[in-house]
């Protein structure tokens, strides 16, 4: 995941999850890199890219190919409805951002009129990241771990034979690590409540291993 795509503020806010799917062409490049001027503008809809970007809904040779992610994307969804492990309801998922919407507007509504949006600077403000969700900010061949532990690791790794000190980092990673247990503990539990516990034969009996000299 990308912290500048479209879909960064729902995962690393709203904790909702995300999909990002593409295909790929000849030289294995992405077909999302191709130059798409109205991206991530009021411009970006789906009329617009079938009147002027991609008519017959085909690119460099590829029949369908936004027709077929949306097939996937929608078989997707549809799977994840039926998942006992990773339900997916559509209601509740809207009914979730109408609540964030609500509660945006309530609490940070006034905030905008105070903007000077003639400033490069206005929106520059710290923004929280979900320790679990949102991407690293590590190269892209390290990020396959928690985003926590993996920065904090690399940062860990950048100042060994330095004279800071590093228990300040030790201290971050511990804390991390301990997320990451409490996170792998709760996801267990919770499969634990639709997974039963496997059975032992009836006609099976314990057996005690003999050492041997």
């Amino acid at each position: 995941m990308e912290m500048n795509g479209g879909y960064a503020a729902f995962f690393t806010r709203a904790g909702i999850p995300v999909v990002h799917m593409s295909y790929l062409d000849d030289v294995m490049r992405k077909l999302s890199s191709v130059a798409f001027p109205v991206k991530h503008t009021q411009y970006d809809t789906f009329q617009r890219l079938q009147d002027h970007f991609d008519p017959e809904l085909k690119v460099r040779g590829f029949e369908g190919v936004h027709a077929r992610v949306a097939q996937v994307a929608g078989e997707l969804v549809r799977d994840l409805a039926d998942s006992l492990f990773l339900p997916f309801n559509l209601l509740d998922y809207a009914q979730l951002l109408r609540d964030l919407y609500f509660s945006l507007h309530i609490h940070m509504g006034s905030l905008g009129h105070g903007l000077d949006l003639n400033s490069r600077h206005a929106f520059a403000a710290v923004v929280r990241r979900h320790i679990v969700l949102s991407p690293a900010e590590s190269p892209a061949y390290v990020d396959e771990m928690f985003p926590g532990i993996t920065d904090e690791f690399m940062r860990f790794l950048d100042q060994l034979g330095a004279p800071e000190d590093l228990r300040p980092h030790a201290a971050t990673l511990h804390k991390h690590y301990h997320l990451l247990v409490q996170t792998l503990v709760q996801a267990a539990d919770s499969l634990a409540e639709v997974v039963p516990p496997q059975a032992t034969p009836s006609h099976a009996t314990p057996t005690s291993a003999t050492p041997t000299s």
